[in-house]
């Protein structure tokens, strides 16, 4: 049996997060390690934990979500950063590829989509999805490298 893929979710809703954590460690191969509601507490926890996977927002008062990837991928470069954010514009998501994410949902995705893509950046690939993807890569599907 394959060694669950750990991961830390950061989001500044509580409850949505609560939601996401037990959603995604109900019957799958992710170990959710930890939770944080802001930046300053998402580095603290990386360090600690040092995740195999960060799934993050970008709405995380007082530290951007954008800064807080670029902290973490600038001080642990192999630990990848998937963004799971409500925000699909250009200028969010290009900060959020330009600070090192490699991968990029929209709070819509479905679970079974958002394990998934876990998966793929914990083995080093990049996702992006379908609506993103469309809208940069021209793609109608879910971009999966």
């Amino acid at each position: 049996m394959n060694k669950p893929v750990s991961l830390i979710i950061a989001d500044d809703h509580t409850m949505f997060l609560y939601g996401l954590a037990a959603a995604l460690a109900a019957g799958t191969d992710l170990t959710v390690v930890g939770q944080a509601r802001d930046g300053p507490s998402l580095m603290l926890l990386v360090e600690r934990e040092r995740p195999d996977v960060v799934l993050t927002d970008l709405d995380m008062p007082p530290v951007d979500g954008t800064s807080a990837i670029f902290g973490i991928t600038g001080a642990y470069p192999d630990i990848p950063v998937l963004v799971l954010s409500m925000h699909s514009g250009d200028e969010e998501v290009l900060g959020a590829i330009r600070a090192g994410a490699c991968g990029y949902l929209l709070k819509g995705a479905v679970r079974d989509e958002i394990v998934q893509a876990v998966l793929v950046v914990a083995a080093g690939g990049t996702v992006f999805g379908s609506v993103v993807g469309r809208r940069f890569g021209g793609q109608s599907r879910p971009l999966l490298h």
